[in-house]
């Protein structure tokens, strides 16, 4: 039996979902875990494990679905919400956190070795009061350069944002282009401004 969704992670992030109890079978309580990313399950499939190993009174399901995003909405539409949810924080979430879905995590004590700024990323995401999510992770993000060109240039590796930005000026202007970037799919672009976001700043 299913209570209401809890919500245990989010981020630039990637978000936890839960909801308040898995299924019982043979005595013990099944959880499902749904997530949306296929290269990380085979690492969930290995804490679920190790998990249970520490709780022998519970099975973990790993769930992870292709285009998992469509299958969760269809599912809570359904009221067959998953028991504990990984997802980016995202629009999906926004939605999902606008209807109520998820559990309030404000006070909660896992938070309290968060960086305030990724909670405060879920109430801007969402716009609601309400921390819907605890954070987990956060992307590192870097930026490629070409060593030969540099050299050619006689440019240093920049350290900060306005070097980087004079760097740019200086290959610009010796008539190559400063940055390449990949917009066949929009998410590429996405990652740097979620880096920008998680500074405390504020983007539409």
């Amino acid at each position: 039996m299913k209570k209401g969704i809890l919500t245990t992670i989010v981020a630039l992030l990637t978000l936890s979902l839960a909801a308040g109890c898995g299924s019982s079978t043979d005595g013990k309580v099944e959880i499902e875990f749904f997530q949306n990313k296929p290269e990380a399950k085979a690492t969930f499939e290995k804490l679920a494990q190790d998990f249970e190993k520490q709780n022998p009174n519970i099975d973990v399901v790993v769930t992870t679905p292709p285009d998992a995003e469509t299958v969760l909405k269809t599912r809570i539409a359904k009221n067959d919400a998953p028991d504990v949810i990984g997802s980016g924080l995202n629009a999906t979430f926004a939605e999902l956190a606008q209807n109520g879905i998820f559990v309030d995590f404000s006070g909660d004590k896992h938070l309290e070795n968060i960086q305030p700024a990724y909670v405060d990323m879920i109430k801007k995401l969402t716009g609601l009061q309400e921390v819907n999510g605890i954070p987990y992770t956060a992307n590192a993000n870097a930026i490629l350069y070409n060593k030969t060109l540099f050299n050619e240039l006689g440019l240093t590796v920049p350290n900060t944002w306005d070097e980087l930005i004079a760097t740019a000026e200086k290959i610009k202007a010796s008539g190559k282009t400063p940055f390449y970037l990949t917009f066949k799919d929009s998410w590429t672009t996405m990652i740097p401004f979620n880096g920008f976001q998680s500074t405390g700043g504020q983007f539409h």
